[in-house]
């Protein structure tokens, strides 16, 4: 039997609800590139989950690729 192992890297955005739009805007677009550089690294995007809270909004994307 053949196991295959992974490696898992998270990246977690929190951004304020009450931030204004340059703030929100530089949070994404720095999200986007660190996206950008896990794809480049051969990583696949497994998930992306949202968590809302009180004044925040935090997403949670979960990263894979086939280890070594």
């Amino acid at each position: 039997m053949t196991t295959k192992t992974f490696d898992i890297q998270v990246i977690k955005t929190t951004i304020s609800t009450r931030a204004g739009a340059h703030i929100v805007s530089d949070k994404l677009s720095a999200r986007a590139i660190d996206l950008q550089g896990f794809g480049q690294l051969g990583y696949e995007l497994i998930s992306t989950i949202k968590l809302e809270g009180e004044g925040f909004v935090t997403l949670v994307d979960t990263f894979q690729r086939p280890s070594d």
